[in-house]
């Protein structure tokens, strides 16, 4: 399924839900039980970066401090259909006190980003200077992806940033929005 332009999502959420029934039915018969509820979903992680030379978001320990799940792994009958992810920086100490924003700081500027859908790549080493040059205003820091991303119940994803030059800022944060359509009970 070829993603919505985003005005497209909020205006006609019907034609969404359609859509993303049929490419679920197509691409997921076996895994998707078509009775769940449909809604959008924005997932987030967030990591204290200054001084790395790569960043690994949506791993390790999930924290209330550090993201908006209970674990990084989905559970069994919840699955979601990522469109997009979004950048955000701020800095501040600790990292869940940070007023977010979308001013990429210079480090990201020559940074690349990998993303991994339950260990297999699906996008690697996107150049985030794409998502820095070519928009602006509200979408600025999003990364809309071409196709959707499936992360099934009882799977991982993972998102890296390989930064050329580490983040000098004192206390220089960044978080990771994952956007999407759950399928949920």
């Amino acid at each position: 399924m070829k993603l919505f332009e985003l005005e497209e999502r909020l205006l006609h959420p019907d034609r969404i839900k359609k859509a993303l029934i049929n490419w679920a039915k197509e691409n997921y018969p076996d895994t998707l039980k078509l009775d769940k509820t449909i809604a959008g979903v924005a997932f987030y992680d967030q990591l204290k970066v200054e001084g790395l030379t790569r960043a690994q978001f949506f791993e390790g320990q999930a924290t209330p401090a550090r993201t908006n799940l209970q674990t990084f792994e989905r559970p069994k009958d919840e699955h979601v259909a990522v469109y997009g992810l979004r950048i955000l920086q701020g800095a501040a100490d600790p990292v869940n006190t940070t007023n977010w924003d979308d001013n990429m700081v210079a480090a990201l500027k020559n940074a690349t980003l990998t993303f991994r859908s339950n260990g297999v790549i699906m996008l690697r080493d996107y150049p985030l200077t794409e998502v820095l040059q070519s928009q602006t205003g509200e979408y600025y820091g999003l990364i809309s992806l071409k196709e959707l991303i499936f992360w099934a119940g009882q799977s991982t994803i993972e998102v890296e940033i390989d930064f050329d030059v580490a983040p000098a800022v004192l206390n220089q944060n960044l978080r990771v929005q994952l956007l999407g359509y759950g399928f949920i009970s």
